[in-house]
Formats: C-alpha cells, sequence, structure tokens
C-alpha cells in the first residue's frame, strides 16, 4: 500500500473517529435531557408547555365531592354534580400522573365548576331547609297550644268537630260528655249580652274595624292591604303582646261595593282566657253581662243573667263545658257562647248580626 492509500485510509479513519466523537457528545446531550427530565417526574411536579408547574387539587375536588354527595338528602342535584365533578376530578389525576397538559387542565377545570355549582346549590338548599324548619316547629307550637286550649287534649272531640259535615262523621259517635238542646232559637237573648269591658274600655257588638284595634290587639300576618267583596265577611285570629293567639274576629261586608278592611264591621269576636291552661299568662281583664260578670263568674251565675241555654255540652270527666244561646231573628242573628274547664271561664263568643 502507498503512501497516498495510506493516507487516504488515515483520512478516512481520522473521519470516522470525528463521527464517532460527535455522537458521543450527542449521546451525552441526550443522557443530560433524560436525567433532567426524570429528576422533574421523580419530584412528582409536573410543568406545562411554559415551565410552569401544573397544579393538581385531586384531594381538595375528591374531599369537596364528598361533602356534596353526603348532602344528597338535602339536594339531589347537587350530589349528582359532585358525582360527575368525582369523575372529572379522577379523569384529570390520570392525566395530570401521565403529564397530559391539555386533558389535565380541562378536566381539572370541569370538575372545579361543577363543585362551584353544586356546592351554591346545596348551600342555598340546606339554608332553606333551616327556615323552613324553623317556620314549621313554630306553626307546629301554635297549633298544639290553640289545640290544648280549644280541645284540652281532648282527642275525639277534636276528630268530632273535625269530621262534622263529612260522610265519615258518624251521628252514633259516642263521647265522654252528652249534648242536649234545650230551645228552638226563638227567644231574643238577655239585653246587654252583646256589650263586654275590655281592661276598662267598654264595647260592643257590633263594632267597626277601628274599634277592635283599640283592645291593643293584632291580626294575623297575611291581611296587608286586605280587602272584602260585598257580602262577604273573613275570619281572622286575634294576637296578644307575645304573638300567641288570643281569640279570633269575624269582619264582614253587608254593602255592595268593596271595602277595605279598616271600612268593615266586626261582628264577631271570641275572647280566651289563656291563665286558665298557663299560669305565666295574665288573666283576662274583662267584664259582660251589663258588669255583674266577669273572669270569675260561675256558670250558675251566667245563667242568672242569660236565662237556660240553647244548647249545652258537658263532659264531666275531663271537667269541659259550653254553653250555647242563640237566637233566628226576622231581622238579625244573636249568639251568645261560654266555655269552662273545671269550672273557670276559659272563653266567651259574642255574634251579632243582622241580615
Amino acid at each position: 500500500m502507498d503512501n497516498n492509500e495510506y493516507n487516504r485510509t488515515e483520512g478516512q479513519q481520522t473521519d470516522y473517529s470525528q463521527y464517532y466523537n460527535t455522537e458521543n457528545y450527542n449521546y451525552g446531550n441526550t443522557q443530560n435531557q433524560y436525567n433532567s427530565q426524570q429528576y422533574k417526574d421523580m419530584s412528582g411536579v409536573r410543568v406545562d408547555s411554559e415551565g410552569r408547574p401544573m397544579k393538581n387539587m385531586f384531594a381538595m375536588q375528591l374531599v369537596f365531592a364528598i361533602i356534596e354527595i353526603l348532602l344528597c338528602c338535602i339536594n339531589p342535584v347537587a350530589m349528582v354534580l359532585a358525582i360527575i365533578a368525582l369523575v372529572f376530578a379522577i379523569q384529570a389525576n390520570t392525566a395530570y400522573v401521565h403529564n397530559e397538559e391539555i386533558n389535565f387542565k380541562v378536566k381539572s377545570k370541569v370538575s372545579n365548576i361543577l363543585l362551584i355549582i353544586g356546592g351554591v346549590w346545596a348551600t342555598i338548599s340546606l339554608i332553606t331547609t333551616i327556615l323552613l324548619s324553623a317556620l314549621f316547629m313554630t306553626s307546629v307550637d301554635a297549633i298544639m297550644r290553640e289545640f290544648e286550649r280549644e280541645y284540652n287534649g281532648d282527642m275525639e272531640a277534636f276528630l268530632e268537630d273535625f269530621l262534622e259535615g263529612y260522610e265519615l262523621y258518624d251521628d252514633g259517635y259516642e263521647s265522654d260528655g252528652y249534648s242536649e238542646t234545650l230551645g228552638d232559637g226563638d227567644v231574643p237573648l238577655a239585653e246587654g249580652y252583646d256589650s263586654f269591658t275590655l281592661k276598662g274600655v267598654a264595647y260592643s257588638v257590633p263594632m267597626t274595624y277601628e274599634q277592635f284595634c283599640q283592645m291593643g290587639y293584632t291580626i294575623e300576618d297575611g291581611y296587608e292591604n286586605f280587602i272584602l267583596e260585598p257580602d262577604t265577611y273573613e275570619n281572622m285570629i286575634i294576637n296578644g303582646d307575645d304573638g300567641y293567639m288570643v281569640g279570633m274576629i269575624r269582619v264582614s261586608n253587608d254593602t255592595n261595593v268593596v271595602l277595605s278592611l279598616e271600612e268593615c264591621t266586626v261582628d264577631y269576636i271570641r275572647l280566651d282566657n289563656e291563665a286558665a291552661y298557663y299560669e305565666d299568662e295574665p288573666e283576662l281583664d274583662l267584664t259582660f253581662g251589663n258588669g255583674a260578670l266577669n273572669i270569675h263568674s260561675s256558670y250558675a251565675e251566667v245563667e242568672a243573667f242569660m236565662g237556660q241555654p240553647t244548647y249545652l255540652y258537658i263532659d264531666e270527666e275531663s271537667g269541659y263545658e259550653n254553653y250555647t244561646w242563640y237566637y233566628y231573628g226576622e231581622e238579625e242573628y244573636q249568639s251568645f257562647d261560654i266555655y269552662f274547664q273545671d269550672g273557670v271561664i276559659t272563653e266567651i263568643c259574642i255574634e251579632r248580626y243582622a241580615y
């Protein structure tokens, strides 16, 4: 082999050496890049295409999703949204592990939105449930007070009144007491039966609504801007200073035009003596029967003024008594009811209106 051929061979060897050295250099760079990427993976931190860390909120999404699912008894819609959000959160976490940037961001964002909507919905439902529960308990308390006052816990008397007028009502229903009709309602009631004095102020039935307001009572809620159609009436509960029921009135419009509440007539009133049932209630400051009777009067004293009742109901076992006087006249209707519990007056009802 001559020198030229050797030189060519040596030159080729030199060229191979250059290629080999370059390949080694590139291999080293590749190894350095792999080590850098491996370091990022081992640290648990994923970065996006711009080199910023990707925040994985899977743990927080999981906790909030479980909380909203547990609130399914309050709002099933929130539960459904939470389940869907949980699915997206799991998918986002899987994408994060595999370093799928776009898929991770989309799934995580959808999960967050669903959790926020479900959380707001569940919170509103929870607040609404609490408010409705409080209102329900208040209503139940008022109903129980009225039941105790009206029927003295006598469920049979309550059912008799409730079922009266329906086909389920049985005329042969037996109670612990007895009733008797003693008149036909054809005799006018005693003079002055429709007058009474409350807290030292004299009233008589019928009266104007303005006169009723002077008693210091308030009517139940819901009658703001109330109007009454011609030849109609409305029964309204009246409340004392503590907001509890102390009786009832009936406002009537016996004209041929629409009237506001302030223009109507009160032709029926019922006044309750709450002190007969509750020791902490003030005694009803009431006199009636032309000033001869008061809240401490006995039935014998009431009968001496009113005469024989038209109807009576007495339950000796429970101590409950009801006496009624009524009169169907040619031009007007009159009635007077009085109730006793263990000999103590619990309420009186006065009614008078013209036809």
